[in-house]
């Protein structure tokens, strides 16, 4: 058995802190990315007739 006491509560360094913001930094901006490749795909499938019809006005038909 442990010689602590069990409401013995672990010290937080400042390190430990730093460590919490950078992975905390890191997933917003996972998510970050994520929202925005997300929301591009969206816009597209949003107006994929007007997309064809921008495509096709520069098109000469023969």
């Amino acid at each position: 058995m442990s010689d602590k006491p069990k409401n013995e509560e672990k010290k937080v360094t400042e390190e430990d802190v730093f460590e919490i913001l950078e992975l905390a930094i890191d997933d917003i901006e996972t998510l970050t990315a994520a929202f925005s490749l997300i929301s591009d795909v969206c816009e597209d499938l949003q107006n994929p007739i007007q997309d064809i019809e921008e495509e096709l006005d520069g098109v000469t038909i023969h």
